[in-house]
């Protein structure tokens, strides 16, 4: 029998087709930065581009700054797509940002905090949610039933708020004046696109016996978060924790 050569004119077209697909397929890929903590058992990614920040640099310690009390903060990564990012900018009062920005965040929870924590103080860190006005205020989506593997408990939602109420909500948290009863997963409304409205995508998690505490919460103004919500939700949504 006649062998054909290998490969043929047909064969070597096809392959040269196959590899161009897959070159232009790796081309077109988002790449991601992953953060990881082996100690805490927590992970989470960003899109390759985002710039992101540590603990030291997100509260401006020093090199070797040691804090003169317990320090509940097990682990901090703040992240940012502006193309002039500053650490400054992620833990500022003026969220409505043009490139998304956030953080992931793992507390250690001392007793008291353990008495005292509940769905409602993880609803509102780090913004007051259940302390906008009405009118200030809106709720997109909420799960209060959020339960990842290995006894972790917890909510993920997603809203809305006027970024010029923000003062008047902390002066209200402060006092423990709470006039948001929309922000406890009753009044879910599509997005607004307003340009003074911020949006926010968070989940926020306890651990089986209440030790810890696990945030990852991203935002940015109302356009830019419709601009950006695939890149953000991915970022949200990867938030893994293990014990």
């Amino acid at each position: 029998m006649k062998r054909l050569p290998f490969p043929t004119p047909w064969l070597r077209s096809g392959l040269a087709a196959l590899c161009l697909a897959f070159v232009c397929a790796a081309c077109g890929s988002t790449q991601f930065d992953y953060q990881r903590n082996t100690q805490v058992g927590a992970a989470f990614k960003v899109p390759d581009g985002w710039t992101t920040f540590d603990k030291s640099a997100l509260l401006g310690l020093g090199p070797g700054v040691q804090p003169t009390t317990p320090d509940p903060i097990r682990w901090l990564v703040g992240f940012d797509d502006d193309p002039n990012a500053a650490a400054s900018d992620v833990l500022s009062d003026h969220p409505d940002s043009s490139y998304p920005q956030g953080f992931a965040l793992v507390e250690s929870l001392t007793p008291q905090a353990r008495d005292a924590i509940s769905f409602g103080v993880l609803r509102n860190f780090p913004f007051p949610v259940d302390y906008f006005s009405e009118d200030d205020f809106r709720l997109i989506s909420y799960n209060s039933s959020f339960n990842p593997p290995g006894g972790y408990r917890g909510l993920q939602m997603t809203y809305q708020f006027r970024a010029s109420a923000l003062a008047a909500a902390r002066t209200a948290q402060s006092s423990g004046q709470a006039q948001n009863t929309a922000a406890q997963g009753g009044d879910a409304r599509p997005p607004l696109l307003s340009p003074d409205f911020v949006q926010v995508q968070e989940t926020a998690l306890l651990d089986a016996k209440t030790n810890n505490a696990y945030y990852i919460v991203a935002w940015c103004s109302a356009r830019c978060f419709q601009r950006n919500a695939s890149s953000i939700a991915g970022a949200v949504q990867s938030w893994t924790v293990r014990s």
